[in-house]
């Protein structure tokens, strides 16, 4: 799938929920109406790692970013240590020497409601923290 249509696939959600959380709100039906702003800020965040990702490859990377970012993805996950490939999160967009190898599920998750981060109280300093050392022993 290109990134075109993952950006549309969100729109379409958070227009979908927005719709339906209009009419729990003409029907005083509140309760439900909290679900559907849930799912209307999952979707506006999966657009915001849409432009993100757009981003993030426009820039040019150096040979020696390209390979810490391999490096990186090359580690298991630095929040529940599930087997690689990771992704890698950049704490800082464009800043390539700074990303924590994440799980897909962690990386999504850091991006809606940081409920696994929460209850594994750990932080993205933390995680990079633990980055930095698996990158360590590997050397």
């Amino acid at each position: 799938m290109t990134p075109f249509h993952d950006y549309a696939y969100y729109l379409t959600v958070a227009e979908k929920n927005l719709k339906q959380l209009e009419d729990k709100c003409l029907h005083k039906n509140f309760s439900e109406a909290d679900q559907h702003v849930t799912d209307i800020m999952r979707a506006l965040s999966g657009v915001l790692r849409w432009i993100e990702d757009v981003q993030q490859e426009s820039k040019a990377k150096t040979k020696g970013e390209q390979a810490h970012l391999a490096a990186v993805a090359s580690l298991p996950c630095s929040v529940c240590q599930a087997p690689p490939p990771s992704q890698c999160h950049h704490i800082k967009q464009q800043r390539h020497y700074t990303v924590v190898a994440l799980c897909p599920d962690c990386h999504a998750n850091w991006h809606g409601t940081k409920t696994l981060w929460k209850i594994r109280k750990v932080d993205e300093l933390d995680a990079l923290n633990e980055t930095i050392r698996m990158l360590n022993e590997l050397a």
